[in-house]
């Protein structure tokens, strides 16, 4: 039915698991544009650390123009405040440009 051989099957049957078995929370990844200046992006980790967020990827451009792009992604499952607040606190930081949600699960 799958194209797949029985050997195959047996060999891979254990390591397939419904969606919901392998999620261990809500993840959200954010795009920022921030300053090229000491401090800035180490702010920006500690106010996701500090609303309950835990940090899985962090991707930095490099900087041009004395900016700089970071995409973040969380697992924002023990965060008690909406998407919006976060996104307000986060452009709150000093040297945070721009800050915008790109994707929710």
């Amino acid at each position: 039915m799958t194209g797949i051989s029985r050997s195959t099957y047996y060999k891979y049957k254990d390591y397939i698991f419904e969606p919901d078995d392998t999620s261990t929370g809500r993840k959200a990844v954010f795009m920022m544009l921030l300053s090229h200046e000491t401090g800035v992006l180490s702010n920006v980790l500690s106010a996701i650390s500090s609303i309950g967020a835990n940090i899985l990827t962090i991707t930095q451009s490099p900087p041009i123009n004395e900016k700089a792009s970071v995409t973040l992604s969380c697992d924002i499952n023990g965060v008690s405040i909406e998407v919006n607040e976060i996104l307000s606190s986060l452009l709150s930081i000093q040297g945070v440009d721009q800050a915008r949600l790109i994707a929710m699960e």
